[in-house]
């Protein structure tokens, strides 16, 4: 998912500082939740797959990106 601010795009970004606003526009179109995901938002699936309520999850595939995979146009 695309999750703001981790520095993974910094290096594009400092290459094309004019992408970063129009191309953060398009991800946010893409997405239900209207946001980027955060690294709190991550940090918050850790915390409950850690925990004693995510005890029947085994083998899933868990996708962290506010429904941007869902194609929201």
């Amino acid at each position: 998912g695309s999750i703001a601010g981790t520095g993974l795009m910094q290096e594009h970004y400092d290459g094309h500082p004019e992408a970063r606003a129009r191309e953060r526009l398009g991800l946010l179109q893409k997405m239900p939740l209207g946001r980027l995901g955060t690294p709190r938002d991550v940090a918050l699936l850790a915390l409950f797959l850690a925990s004693p309520l995510a005890g029947h999850i085994y083998g899933a595939v868990l996708i962290l990106d506010g429904g941007e995979s869902l194609g929201f146009q």
